[in-house]
C-alpha cells in the first residue's frame, strides 16, 4: 500500500506516486486530465492500491507532489453515515503496515481522519519536500 520507506505509493500496479513526482511529469501521463497545479484534484475513478481500491487526491505546490489523499472503496459504506466506517477501515490498513493512526518518517508523515462535517475520512500522505 504504501512504502514506509519512501513514502511512495504504486496505483493501478503501473505508476508510481512519490515526493519527487513533479507537476510537469504527472501532466504528461494519463491519470492528468487538464487540472490546474495549484489545486487539490481528484484522480477519475478507482484505483488499485494493493488489492483494495481507492479514490486518489493529489495536491502539488512548486511543481512537486506535496500530499495524496487516499479513500478506501468498501461495499459496506452506502453512504454518509457510514463513513466513520471507513476510518476504522483505513486505521485496520494502516496498521498492517506498522502505523498506529499516524507516524512520522524522515520524508513526511502518514494519517489517518475523519472529519465529520465533511463526512469524509481519508489516508493523508504529506511530504516534506
Amino acid at each position: 500500500m504504501i512504502n514506509i520507506k519512501d513514502g511512495s505509493v504504486v496505483i493501478d500496479d503501473c505508476y508510481t506516486l512519490n515526493s519527487q513526482l513533479s507537476f510537469n511529469e504527472f501532466a504528461n501521463s494519463t491519470y492528468y486530465k487538464r487540472q490546474n497545479q495549484e489545486m487539490m484534484f481528484s484522480l477519475d475513478g478507482l484505483h488499485k492500491i494493493g488489492d483494495r481500491f481507492f479514490y486518489v487526491s493529489l495536491y502539488f505546490k512548486e511543481n512537486l507532489l506535496k500530499r495524496i489523499h487516499l479513500s478506501v472503496e468498501d461495499d459496506s459504506i452506502k453512504g454518509w453515515e457510514d463513513e466513520p466506517n471507513r476510518k476504522i477501515i483505513h486505521d485496520r490498513l494502516l496498521r498492517i503496515i506498522g502505523i498506529s493512526e499516524s507516524a512520522d518518517f524522515v520524508w513526511g508523515a502518514v494519517s489517518s481522519s475523519y472529519d465529520p462535517k465533511g463526512a469524509s475520512s481519508h489516508i493523508i500522505i504529506l511530504y516534506n519536500n
